[in-house]
């Protein structure tokens, strides 16, 4: 008979559980097996539970339980077939690693110890779900190996998780050769072997960190809910601010400009009186008329205030002030104003980090002056944000203001942050500053509890930004080995709004802008102000995993900020098609490169027309896009590396355009030459045995090759 693999000899006969029959391995065993029991004897888990509590048997203070199910979100009566199907397998493997005998010569460990196994089942569990597939049948996925691979580099602890993945399979293997049992083999070798093979990099100083957590991906529906949302919020204050900035200025001038309630009623009654605001009033209107009495004050109420400046409506959307019914009045408040003023910022700031990935300091030293642009040739003029960073100086902040990429949808948002200081009177320089009058304006806090105030208003109630199951399945997709569902911090839960954090927009916005298709790794890292690409590259990794933000777009009436942003971007690849492809008059190399080079020699007439060739971008027929060292032609983000740039579009590529001189004049490889410039002066800020210096100095190989290929360089 066999005993568990988690008792050592010194727990007590009685709350040990059930012994294992030596010819019974290959079988799976009966619901009723007791697998553990407290010092009492009294049993605590049986084989059928989905939780096995081992706690008896545990070091941690907290005891050891073996969940099987709390990785999938859902009440065990609310989970698919597919589902109990891949909890089945994880106990029947769980099971066998307990009790099979011999593997590493019968050593005997805490339940602790096999918690990492089970951390390496829980994950697979959930891209074998999402994938709609058994462990047994994961094999079979083509994505499985690509998954575990980003979702480790997302991880502090990614080497150990990818040497436990390692263990797992390998025991698999053993004690199916030995007892027959015909466990999952769950992953193909030759994914094994990629997924290993990365492990060395795993191990760098930059990954093992315990600071190396990457902050969690915003769900790409929230994201751009929140960009929608934001938007109304700073349209409305935009379309309204010069009747609030009178509507102020007349309430601090006018003693009898929005009257009380109170005022009104205590008006009506001969005597004395005790509202202080409605004896001052009175007092300023006896300056003017000696002989008056309090009743003759032509005071205005609160109400008629407002609808005096053609603010009803707005105040009753964005719910300014207290809503209670008091004598037929509805009490509006200053302190409401003041509130729905700094949700305007938050709004505002909203769509700063969206729309430039912007860290919180860098905003919050954004001043009033902020707003430039730049002239782009053939593209007109482009919005940028001047600011001040402390990432690229070891001093404070730099000394010069530095330039963010944007777009035009930022503008309303800084407009709207001059106009909110300009109506306060701040003294400030600062874009988001505080405010004396009329109340002091609450600067942008960095709480949970005061960000889920925020979500809540400017989504007036609805659901749009509270957390639903396709949510969490996205984040899942995206890194199936952080247990989202069950980490405090995170605080995930379904219909709840999501926790956001500063950092996540940046995180975010570099995600799904290098997922979109349409932004290169060396403008990324330009806009994030990264002193090296590899920083960018760790701020962009899974991003192949993540949603296309831009494709939420194609149907229903939302999301129209969106909507345009994407009608613009097609318009600009085509424009970049013709510039880098159709109009290159030296030769194009790679794999879509020489496709297209042979289309020029056909000469077809849509590559005389850009309206042709935007037609041709939207309908999906023609797709392009810059990279590093030339173009790319997939339509979809490229998962043939991992934190590497160039090696894939130099190693045979299907979609890789290299070669051509851009349309734009430049000399044969100057994209090419200049990239490798970059990583040369890169590798002398890098210890010579990093993994990213290694993967700068096998790209410099490769460029100096296909230089020479294309004749661009002597040997």
């Amino acid at each position: 008979m066999w005993v568990a693999r988690f008792l050592d000899g010194t727990e007590i006969l009685e709350a040990q559980p059930d012994q294992f029959s030596d010819d019974g391995l290959a079988k799976t065993p009966p619901d009723s097996f007791v697998i553990s029991r407290n010092l009492s004897g009294e049993t605590l888990s049986i084989y059928s539970d989905n939780v096995w509590d081992l706690s008896p048997y545990s070091l941690m203070s907290k005891g050891t339980k073996y969940n099987f199910t709390s990785q999938f979100g859902k009440p065990e009566g609310k989970l698919s077939k597919t589902a109990h199907t891949i909890i089945g397998e994880m106990k029947r493997i769980m099971f066998a690693v307990l009790y099979e005998p011999t593997h590493s010569g019968g050593q005997r460990n805490k339940p602790q110890t096999y918690r990492k196994i089970l951390e390496v089942l829980r994950g697979l569990s959930i891209i074998a779900l999402n994938e709609n597939k058994t462990l047994a049948q994961l094999h079979e996925s083509p994505l499985v190996g690509p998954k575990i691979t980003a979702s480790l580099y997302a991880s502090k602890t990614a080497f150990r998780k990818a040497e436990a993945l390692r263990d797992l399979i390998a025991l698999i293997e053993y004690i199916n050769e030995h007892f027959k049992t015909e466990l999952p083999t769950l992953i193909p070798n030759e994914q094994l072997k990629k997924i290993l093979s990365v492990r060395s990099q795993l191990r760098s100083s930059y990954v093992n960190d315990p600071s190396a957590q990457r902050t969690p991906l915003i769900p790409s529906r929230i994201y751009s809910a929140l960009i929608t949302l934001s938007t109304e919020v700073v349209t409305d204050f935009n379309e309204h601010k010069e009747q609030l900035d009178g509507f102020m200025k007349r309430i601090k001038a006018d003693p009898l400009f929005f009257a009380t309630p109170s005022m009104l009623k205590d008006n009506q009654r001969p005597g004395s009186t005790t509202n202080a605001k409605l004896q001052n009033a009175f007092n300023e209107y006896r300056k003017h008329y000696p002989s008056a009495r309090r009743t003759d004050m032509p005071l205005l109420s609160q109400e008629d205030s407002v609808a005096e400046y053609g603010l009803t409506e707005l105040f009753d959307k964005w719910t300014i002030g207290s809503n209670y019914k008091n004598y037929k009045y509805l009490k509006y408040t200053l302190k409401g104003l003041k509130y729905y003023l700094g949700y305007v910022l938050d709004a505002a700031r909203f769509l700063i980090y969206c729309y430039s990935g912007m860290r919180k300091h860098e905003v919050d030293a954004l001043k009033k002056n902020c707003l430039n642009s730049i002239h782009i040739p053939g593209l007109g003029e482009l919005p940028i944000l001047l600011s001040n960073t402390s990432k690229m100086t070891n001093s404070n902040y730099s000394e010069s203001a530095l330039p963010w990429a944007t777009c035009s949808q930022v503008i309303p948002a800084v407009e709207a942050c001059e106009s909110i200081g300009k109506m306060m009177n701040s003294p400030s320089d600062f874009l988001f500053a505080r405010f004396d009058f009329p109340m002091k304006i609450r600067t942008f806090i960095n709480t949970d509890d005061h960000r889920q105030t925020i979500l809540k208003y400017i989504s007036r109630g609805s659901d749009e930004l509270r957390v639903r199951e396709s949510d969490i399945v996205e984040l899942e997709n995206f890194d199936a080995f952080r247990d989202w569902r069950n980490d405090p911090n995170l605080n995930l839960k379904v219909g709840e709004y999501f926790h956001i954090s500063n950092h996540q927009f940046r995180r975010s916005t570099a995600i799904y802008a290098a997922r979109s298709g349409k932004v290169s790794l060396p403008s990324l890292k330009f806009q994030f102000k990264h002193l090296s690409e590899v920083m960018t590259m760790l701020y962009r990794e899974n991003a192949s995993f993540a949603e296309n933000i831009l494709n939420i777009v194609k149907t229903g009436d939302s999301h129209d900020v969106i909507r345009d942003y994407r009608n613009e971007l097609m318009l600009l690849e085509a424009q970049e098609f013709e510039a880098h492809v159709v109009k290159s008059t030296d030769k194009l190399f790679g794999g879509s490169g020489s496709r297209f080079e042979q289309e020029k020699y056909n000469n077809p007439s849509w590559l005389n027309s850009i309206e042709e060739i935007e037609k041709r971008v939207k309908d999906g027929r023609i797709s392009y896009r810059e990279t590093a060292i030339g173009g790319c032609s997939s339509r979809e983000m490229c998962d043939k590396f991992s934190l590497d740039e160039i090696i894939p579009c130099l190693a045979g590529c299907d979609d890789a355009i290299l070669g051509g001189d851009d349309g734009l004049g430049l000399k044969r490889g100057a994209k090419l030459k200049k990239y490798k410039e970059t990583l040369e002066t890169e590798l002398e800020y890098l210890e010579p045995e990093h993994p990213s210096a290694h993967l700068a100095r096998k790209e410099i190989t490769l460029i100096h090759q296909k230089l020479i290929e294309m004749e661009a360089i002597d040997d």
